[in-house]
């Protein structure tokens, strides 16, 4: 990957206060929403660009009460997610997304993964692998929920690009993940993803 998104997401972790309020997180209001669909599944949940932690949080709570992992390139948000988890097994729970982009889990190791407004801020080209370790971490009668904004950001990061680094209709993103039902929301403006059990 020739984009450094640890640079750039450690600079807006620290500089943003937004993402330290679980109410502002896209990804715990996601869990919320989708709150039926998604108790429909036990075990092992992973969320993908965890940041402060709060969706590891929720799917760890009741109602979902999964054992909860998360993941990010951001150093910064690894360390807040283990303050907000406040247990012992932050260490292992939480863990730091290499600059290759493999996801720190085995193969098949989760039965839930999420990834909430994540893509977008990806670029490109960089896409098809982060898909591939989506699925390559997933068990095969699991479920995926993820989503993605539809439109630029309202923000730069430090060197000046738009932050939604790859802003394509619906149709590019149902053709990449190819999945089982797409939500529109928000006016038009994000798609929801889901995957469910293959095989």
């Amino acid at each position: 990957m020739s984009t450094d998104y640890a640079a750039i997401y450690d600079r807006i972790f620290e500089q943003h206060p937004g993402y330290r309020v679980a109410e502002r997180s896209p990804g715990f209001r996601t869990v919320l929403r989708y709150a039926e669909r998604l108790r429909g599944l036990r075990g092992r949940s992973l969320d993908v660009g965890c940041g402060y932690g709060f969706v590891v949080q929720a799917l760890g709570s009741a109602p979902f009460s999964f054992r909860a992992f998360g993941c990010d390139v951001s150093q910064v948000a690894i360390d807040r997610a283990r303050d907000t988890l406040g247990d012992e097994e932050g260490a292992d729970r939480i863990r730091l997304i290499e600059r290759d982009g493999r996801l720190p889990f085995g193969d098949a190791e989760f039965d839930l993964v999420t990834c909430f407004d994540v893509l977008e801020h990806i670029d490109e080209q960089d896409l098809p692998r982060l898909r591939d370790e989506l699925l390559r971490v997933r068990q095969n009668r699991g479920g995926s929920l993820y989503t993605v904004s539809l439109r630029p950001a309202g923000s730069a990061d430090h060197n000046g690009d738009n932050l939604h680094r790859t802003v394509r209709p619906v149709q590019f993103w149902i053709d990449l993940f190819q999945p089982d039902e797409t939500m529109i929301e928000h006016g038009l403006q994000q798609a929801a993803l889901w995957i469910g059990p293959r095989g």
